[in-house]
């Protein structure tokens, strides 16, 4: 059961980790699209042009995530098998 803890515990930090990995990268991206906006005032920048220098950072954190989590669902399930091994071994 302390395993079970201490994985979804380390999965809790990961999990904070990547998106303050991902709150790192939009800020990045904002400061971007902010800075070609002043330097051509006259042109202007649509959401279209926006997504498309934010999409370029998105399936990196994406993949991340979905790695991590496919890991920890993976760990969940086999603490859970061992858990209902134990009881079982216990009540017969």
């Amino acid at each position: 059961m302390w395993k079970v803890i201490r994985w979804r515990f380390k999965a809790m930090i990961w999990h904070r980790h990547i998106l303050q990995a991902k709150v790192l990268i939009d800020n990045a991206t904002k400061e971007k699209v902010m800075k070609n906006r002043m330097q051509n005032e006259e042109s202007y920048i649509t959401s279209s042009e926006y997504m498309t220098t934010d999409l370029n950072n998105i399936p990196l954190i994406m993949g991340i995530r979905t790695f991590f989590t496919k890991i920890i669902f993976h760990i969940d399930k086999i603490n859970i098998y061992k858990i209902l091994a134990t009881e079982t071994e216990t009540i017969n």
